[in-house]
């Protein structure tokens, strides 16, 4: 549900303000999710998405955990924040889980976990690539918003987006992985077929 709300946002900002303007959104939606962070307001707005969504007990216990995962590994983070935590599992023996496994449902923190900031960046740098490419191609076709090439823009766009945002809030397994991969394939074959052909 999340992911949907997220999509649906993304087309309707784009359809209305254009990619510089969402460009702009972005890095302000960021920057105000940091400064969520580091207020201590962002478990009230977990708890308000949880209440939206209509979660109960089990619900409310899941948000919990994942606060508290949240927590433990920023917390493992800061003190190796550019290459990974050695061993991190070991220092989250609190976390786990009846069936005996440590339930690391939030892809990013797994990266950062395993592999630093670094890992991190080169992960979501392919996304930011086709996700820049395909806006850059909006601004081109701001004078026909309505064409199809601003349609499959904006769609994978918002895909983009709202495939990253449900791998905050959970493991990359299943179908998701294949996913990711063609939100990086198609866009790119398609931006490479809308280049000019050589005389």
């Amino acid at each position: 549900l999340v992911g949907a709300m997220v999509a649906a946002t993304v087309l309707f900002a784009l359809r209305s303000g254009g990619a510089t303007r969402f460009k702009l959104g972005v890095v302000g939606v960021l920057l105000a999710a940091v400064v969520l962070r580091v207020v201590g307001l962002d478990s009230v707005v977990v708890t308000t998405i949880g209440g939206m969504l209509g979660g109960g007990t089990a619900g409310l216990q899941t948000i919990d955990y994942r606060q508290e995962l949240l927590d433990t590994s920023v917390a493992l983070i800061k003190q190796s924040p550019w290459f990974g935590v050695p061993n991190h599992a070991d220092y989250m023996q609190n976390l786990r889980q009846g069936e005996g496994i440590i339930d690391l449902v939030n892809s990013f923190l797994a990266i950062v976990l395993d592999a630093g900031l670094v890992g991190l960046t080169l992960y979501l740098l392919p996304f930011v690539i086709i996700a820049n490419q395909l806006l850059n191609k909006l601004t081109h076709v701001a004078n026909a918003p309505q064409s199809t090439l601003s349609h499959f823009a904006n769609h994978f766009v918002a895909m983009i987006c709202a495939s990253l945002v449900m791998i905050f809030t959970t493991s990359t397994f299943a179908v998701m992985p294949f996913l990711l991969l063609l939100l990086i394939t198609l866009p790119s074959a398609w931006l490479r077929l809308l280049e000019p052909m050589p005389a």
